[in-house]
């Protein structure tokens, strides 16, 4: 047989009213207590012994459970209300070609579409196949592919054996096609070689064509959303681009050169003003971040800023 001492450190449950276990009857006679499911009881201290209905109990845990699913689905709310305190980043592309950059550019954002270069930046060798696979070529056309030209051409073979020599050579080296070697517009190649800004080149202490770069800038410069500027105030973007040409001469000065193949009209070609006016219209924010790239190659901002106008046929000095 069991005694009370020992049920005393097995704390259980058991109906008082069918319990053949005489602490049961004991218990009954002390807590003649109604029940629809019986007692649970537990000696806490010694001979003290606390009784709880077990229907009660079912309910208490009823209730439990039912703040425990409150609390769940509180905690469910609240995630799904969660609010990113950086949301704003979200606008920030990983990065930036220099030819998609305007001073707003941030303010209608396409992630995707600002991080990719423009497709004759990122497939520049494919250039000849886009030709090719064209009707009529037009005037920007031919404005592209004498600007390939200046790309890869070898300047003093140019210079010395003329612009046929180093076409064929280009052709047969493979840096471009037939095709494309017949829109280049070598009268304005001719000129080039002619002009004052070439006798400058060719005698530059060191040349550096078609620098590629990256940097990075200050993203608060490409919106002028005041709100969105605060927010993004030390944000930097990573900018890259190319660099068509800048030169060191003798006496160290540091010049950028851009070449530039667009449209002069007879008078912006009779007249520097008007064709720089043209000129740094459309190219003047490039060429600021191609000076942001080479002082950081350098050192130093770049003594001049010029842009080589092929129409023009002489480089126009650009004030920025």
């Amino acid at each position: 047989e069991k005694n009370s001492a020992e049920a005393s450190f097995f704390p259980g449950s058991f109906n008082l009213k069918s319990s053949n276990n005489p602490l049961s009857w004991i218990l009954a006679s002390i807590y003649p207590l109604e029940s629809r499911g019986g007692y649970t009881f537990e000696f806490i201290h010694g001979d003290d012994v606390q009784l709880k209905d077990v229907y009660e109990i079912g309910i208490e845990a009823e209730n439990d459970q039912e703040k425990l699913d409150d609390v769940r689905m509180e905690e469910i709310r609240s995630r799904f209300d969660f609010k990113y305190p950086y949301e704003h980043l979200n606008k920030l592309p990983a990065k930036l070609s220099v030819s998609k950059l305007t001073p707003t550019v941030l303010d209608d954002v396409d992630n995707d579409a600002l991080s990719l270069e423009s497709a004759q930046d990122a497939h520049i060798f494919e250039i000849s196949e886009f030709f090719e696979s064209k009707g009529k070529q037009t005037s920007a056309d031919k404005g592209t592919a004498t600007h390939l030209f200046l790309q890869f051409c070898d300047f003093e073979n140019a210079a010395l054996n003329g612009i046929d020599a180093e076409l064929a050579r280009l052709v047969d080296k493979r840096f471009i096609s037939e095709n494309v070697a017949k829109l280049i517009n070598k009268k304005q190649l001719e000129a080039f070689f002619k002009s004052d800004f070439y006798k400058s080149l060719s005698c530059a202490k060191k040349v550096h064509r078609e620098q590629r770069f990256n940097i990075l800038l200050p993203a608060s410069h490409f919106t002028k959303d005041a709100e969105f500027e605060q927010q993004i105030f030390d944000e930097k973007i990573l900018v890259q681009g190319v660099i068509d040409l800048f030169f060191t001469t003798p006496d160290g000065k540091v010049i950028l050169c851009d070449y530039k193949t667009d449209y002069l009209t007879d008078n912006e070609r009779k007249s520097a003003p008007l064709a720089i006016k043209k000129l740094k219209e459309r190219h003047g924010e490039q060429l600021s971040y191609y000076s942001m790239a080479i002082e950081q190659f350098c050192g130093k901002k770049p003594d001049k800023i010029l842009i080589y106008s092929l129409p023009y046929g002489e480089a126009l000095e650009i004030e920025l």
